[in-house]
């Protein structure tokens, strides 16, 4: 890769929208909540190899949904809390049978915890000064 290609990648990484916030623990007392819905159908497997191909019952399908619930709790300034809860809906229905399983599936419980308290003048903002910018890329979007 040319100086010139790297310094293009560099600088267009930098036009990039993003969340300045996303790196802090979330504010005391605030909480956020998201679910996600993934689903998957198919009359087909996948070999390990990378190889795929039919099942071999011909009306065979397997179905796989799940419900992922998310949700983030700020316990201090600089100590948030995440829980994720999972449900399964799974299936593999042919001529022989039809089978299914469904229910919760492993819960996942992290924290993050902010250990440097940067401060502003460096640049960075601490939690407890937050806020927003907004990305100018173009005339038509100042203010």
């Amino acid at each position: 890769m040319s100086r010139l290609s790297g310094a293009l990648i560099v600088g267009l990484a930098f036009l990039v929208p993003s969340s300045l916030d996303a790196q802090w623990p979330e504010e005391q007392g605030s909480i956020w909540v998201k679910g996600s819905v993934f689903h998957h159908r198919t009359t087909q497997e996948f070999r390990a190899n990378g190889d795929k191909r039919d099942f071999l019952a011909s009306d065979a399908v397997s179905n796989s949904t799940a419900f992922f619930l998310d949700a983030v709790v700020g316990v201090t300034h600089r100590l948030d809390v995440w829980l994720q809860v999972p449900y399964f809906d799974l299936s593999f229905d042919d001529a022989a049978r039809d089978r299914n399983s469904t229910g919760i599936g492993d819960i996942r419980v992290s924290a993050r915890y902010n250990l440097l308290q940067l401060r502003a003048e460096t640049g960075m903002l601490p939690p407890g000064s937050r806020r927003r910018f907004r990305w100018r890329t173009s005339p038509s979007t100042r203010r």
